[in-house]
């Protein structure tokens, strides 16, 4: 299978105190003193089938080397916690996931695909929602206009973005999403986690906020990053 240019439709619902020496050549990501290699991160890349798309669209490999690193990124720490909690990890579907793109039961791309979602659902499982403070949307509404080249927005978009949250119905599980959110960041931080800068921002996706005028503010985690390549 060639190296494809087209990343999958199945996005992840897509700081540690560690040094920047600690991303070495050959490193993609670390967790606590696990290491996951570039090597392992291509194998996985060129193990996926031609014809993946995400929403119809051709995407550059780049995306895709991204959605495999947050991914093994996932499944490290979701091995990690159940080693040291005792809680057993989920059965990934494997077969399902290799259907969905047209591989192999084992193929490494299939089986990362199956493993991501589960593994995500094991890390956040049982987490209660949150109420969203005015600095919480604060902090949401930088990293959208960060995101979207310091985009200018309307004056009381802050003001949309918290009343979304605050709906007593449709907001319940956005208020979830910030509080799995601040789980990540715990979790980043006790297992140490840590990703090459090579592969740009990564994040932990939760969902994302549907405001005026079709705009949307993701509620992510970002992932740790050293400063240096």
């Amino acid at each position: 299978m060639r190296r494809i240019a087209t990343v999958a439709a199945l996005a992840l619902l897509a700081v540690g105190g560690l040094s920047a020496c600690r991303v070495e050549t050959g490193a993609a990501v670390f967790v606590a003193d696990s290491r996951v290699g570039e090597d392992r991160v291509d194998a996985i890349v060129d193990s996926a089938p031609d014809a993946l798309t995400i929403n119809g669209r051709p995407a550059e490999v780049k995306d895709l080397r991204q959605q495999v690193v947050e991914w093994l990124t996932i499944v490290d720490l979701a091995q990690r916690v159940s080693a040291d909690t005792g809680r057993p990890l989920p059965g990934p579907d494997f077969a399902a996931a290799a259907a969905k793109i047209g591989a192999d039961s084992d193929n490494a791309f299939a089986r990362l695909l199956a493993q991501g979602p589960a593994y995500k659902a094991f890390l956040f499982e049982g987490v209660e929602e949150m109420q969203a403070s005015p600095e919480m949307v604060e902090g949401l509404v930088a990293d959208y206009k960060a995101a979207n080249g310091d985009a200018q927005l309307p004056a009381d978009f802050g003001a949309q973005v918290l009343a979304a949250i605050n709906e007593p119905t449709s907001g319940a599980p956005l208020r979830v999403a910030l509080a799995q959110r601040n789980r990540a960041d715990e979790l980043f931080e006790q297992y140490d986690v840590l990703t090459n800068p090579r592969y740009g921002q990564l994040a932990i996706k939760f969902a994302s906020i549907p405001v005026a005028d079709g705009t949307a503010v993701m509620i992510e985690a970002p992932i740790p990053t050293s400063t240096t390549p």
